[in-house]
């Protein structure tokens, strides 16, 4: 039985065979009489017979109204018809008219086609599929954070399943979920990545098992917001095994490999490290960086590095190089790609605007156990050299798992982020000259000063990658007690030493 006003099955009696319609409040009329006959049934008023449509193929719960703000490029006449145009829409939308709301957001579009709220509204109002996924596209055109267009819009591809139950999301018990023992699919060996030929060979019969020459380099980037939808109800789990090993000291949790001989951390030195069961889940990374440098090389590396830059104190270790334990180790870092906006201004001056800048490949690491700005004196690295993650290529090097989750992340290299767009941007900026307020009459070049050109960059879209990336770790002793940690690339070589020493 359906409301004959909004189309509804939410219906309660009121009386014996009187039904009243709970969502639009309509009645009482009495029940249709068994087999669709029309005895005993009130008709029901011309003006409130409006027609429905079929709901679209995803639903969407709209928001209750516009949220609009400023609306750039729009005169007072021109925004004040935008809005009521929106008002119509609205009072269509609460009368159930979606014909009438449908027409009226078109003509807002005529006017502004660059709200996204209004795209949306149109695709919760869509007939089918099509027009839907059209609209979702426009909304996310107009801006790629929406996260209901885009939500919606990954439903509608199938991309993201739909989740009825918020909580209680049912996640497999570590225990019991797949583990993959990797080995040679000849002889079932061990097998071992050899640093200088970039290959897995085995270890008992020497079959070759990948060359990273040889393996594929998709670059795959997931936007910002993709990634949290996903991340939330379709994880990509990273298998890393049944155990691991956590420092009690420091906190580091690194993968276990065939060279993990020893119970020392290799990042604070302690012995507090425990091999345990494995009890978190991981996202798997999307590339790892191989490791181009074998430990002759660290060593040759870290000794040119204390000759050069330390005088006396590196006399009293020139042979420090030859003795200090090195360990491989893979660092976890989120790489984050950023469409950014710089908005620059000069005081005194009505000259203002945007300038949009592309910034790429900006590391943030993605754990805590190595302080940060050693870290980032590691850099740049050659991502170009990355290849899609494998397993086979973490059988001699263990991986540190990260600590930093992506959300996380994402807020905490934004003003790393704005330092690249404005520094970027300024080369471009600096040949701007502003103008008074008649346009063709400028100022003089003493009378403006270029070094005192605002600038302020936004972050418009963002995407990132989860890497593995090659660092060998190291301390270096003095004789007296003391220790300063050291840190190399794996791939270019370029060391890093802690600025204070510590008491080992």
């Amino acid at each position: 039985m359906h409301c004959p006003r909004c189309g509804a099955q939410h219906l309660e009696y009121t009386g014996p065979k009187t039904l009243r319609c709970t969502i639009c409040g309509f009645g009482p009329f009495r029940e249709l009489a068994a087999g669709g006959g029309e005895s005993g049934a009130v008709a029901t008023p011309d003006h409130a017979i409006i027609r429905r449509i079929a709901p679209p193929p995803v639903p969407i719960d709209l928001p209750a109204g516009f949220s609009l703000g400023y609306v750039a490029g729009l005169d007072d006449y021109e925004r004040v018809r935008f809005e009521g145009h929106l008002d119509t829409a609205l009072i269509a939308l609460r009368r159930d008219d979606h014909d009438a709301a449908r027409e009226a957001l078109q003509a807002a579009l005529e006017i502004n086609k660059l709200s996204d709220q209004v795209w949306l509204f149109m695709a919760g109002l869509a007939e089918d599929a099509p027009a839907q996924r059209e609209y979702l596209q426009q909304a996310l055109a107009c801006n790629p954070n929406n996260q209901l267009a885009l939500e919606t819009l990954l439903r509608l591809d199938g991309r993201l399943a739909q989740v009825d139950r918020v909580f209680g999301r049912e996640r497999p018990e570590p225990g019991r979920e797949m583990v993959k023992r990797i080995a040679c699919p000849r002889c079932g060996g061990n097998l071992a990545y050899h640093t200088g030929q970039g290959e897995v060979m085995c270890r008992s019969c020497g079959h070759r098992i990948l060359d990273v020459d040889e393996m594929e380099r998709s670059g795959q980037q997931t936007p910002l917001t993709v990634g949290l939808l996903t991340r939330k109800f379709q994880e990509r789990p990273w298998n890393i095994g049944k155990r691991w090993l956590r420092c009690g000291e420091c906190g580091a949790i690194t993968t276990l490999s065939r060279r993990t001989l020893t119970n020392t951390c290799r990042f604070c030195t302690s012995q507090q490290v425990l091999q345990e069961g494995v009890y978190l889940r991981f996202q798997q990374p999307d590339f790892i960086l191989p490791f181009a440098l074998d430990e002759a090389n660290v060593r040759v590396m870290v000794r040119h590095r204390l000759r050069g830059g330390f005088r006396g104190v590196a006399r009293l270790l020139s042979d420090v190089g030859e003795h200090v334990e090195l360990h491989p180790v893979f660092l976890p870092f989120w790489v984050f790609d950023a469409q950014m906006t710089v908005h620059w201004s000069i005081p005194n001056a009505r000259d203002r605007g945007q300038h949009p800048v592309l910034v790429g490949d900006v590391l943030f690491p993605a754990a805590e156990a190595l302080p940060a700005e050693l870290v980032r004196q590691l850099e740049p690295y050659d991502l170009q050299r990355g290849v899609d993650y494998d397993p086979r290529l973490l059988v001699s090097h263990p991986a540190e798992l990260y600590t930093v989750d992506v959300d996380r992340a994402a807020m905490d290299v934004q003003p790393i982020l704005r330092q690249h767009a404005e520094q970027d941007a300024r080369p471009v900026l600096s040949t701007l000259r502003p103008t008074t307020r008649s346009w063709y009459e400028r100022y003089d070049e003493r009378g403006w000063g270029g070094g005192r050109l605002r600038t302020e960059a936004g972050t418009r879209y963002m995407s990132y990658r989860l890497g593995l990336l090659p660092v060998w770790i190291g301390r270096l002793g003095d004789g007296d007690g003391a220790a300063r940690q050291v840190v190399v690339n794996g791939q270019t070589g370029q060391v890093a030493l802690s600025a204070h020493k510590e008491r080992e």
